[in-house]
C-alpha cells in the first residue's frame, strides 16, 4: 500500500525521476488503491531545470 508522502522512483517521458504520492482515491477502510494515484513530480538533482512543479493524477493501462 502507498501512504501518502511516500517518495516513488519512476521513469516517464517528461524526465522525473522522483514522484511524492499527494493522495490517494476516497476508498473504504483496508482496501487497496490500485487503479489509481496522484503524485507530484519533483527534479532529481538541486541544480536540475524543469517547469514548475504540477500535479498529476496517473492510472495504469487495464
Amino acid at each position: 500500500m502507498i501512504q501518502p508522502q511516500t517518495l516513488l522512483n519512476v521513469a516517464d517521458n517528461s524526465g522525473a525521476q522522483e514522484l511524492m504520492c499527494i493522495r490517494r482515491p476516497k476508498l473504504e477502510k483496508n482496501h487497496l488503491a490500485t487503479k489509481s494515484l496522484k503524485a507530484q513530480a519533483r527534479p532529481s538533482e538541486p541544480e536540475a531545470l524543469c517547469p514548475k512543479l504540477e500535479a498529476q493524477k496517473s492510472r495504469p493501462k487495464s
